[in-house]
């Protein structure tokens, strides 16, 4: 039976060769290891850029929609209807805060927002928050 023996003058022996190798494969393999972590890293950050890209796009388009239709029905408004629209819808006052902005009664203010409503078509993302007209 053949046996390992150490090295004579600095020779290579099976008993050094493996520890050779084994420091190597050690080696390699972490260094394996991190590469693949890092790679890893890498392609899920380009894949969360590209998916916060399309949710930009989708975004933009979403809100061109949104401004075409204010536009829209903004041109359709009577002149009675474009100040009570400017301030219950677009700058989000209540219906006493735009009476007092107008120097008008809140039956006005909301007269005028149910006749909005009644003869024009006001989309949801508009009045979601302003819920359904009542008398």
């Amino acid at each position: 039976m053949w046996r390992f023996t150490p090295s004579i003058n600095g020779e290579a022996t099976p008993e050094r060769n493996l520890e050779t190798f084994n420091n190597l494969a050690v080696r390699y393999l972490y260094r394996a290891f991190v590469d693949g972590a890092r790679n890893t890293k890498l392609r899920l950050e380009r894949e969360t850029m590209k998916y916060e890209e399309r949710v930009d796009v989708v975004d933009s388009r979403d809100e061109v929609e949104r401004r075409v239709m204010l536009d829209v029905l903004y041109r359709s408004l009577t002149p009675r209807e474009k100040p009570v629209f400017e301030l219950v819808y677009l700058q989000d006052l209540s219906i006493e805060e735009a009476a007092n902005r107008l120097g008008k009664t809140r039956r006005y203010v909301w007269q005028v927002r149910k006749e909005i409503h009644e003869h024009h078509q006001v989309p949801d993302f508009i009045d979601r928050k302003r819920g359904p007209m009542v008398s």
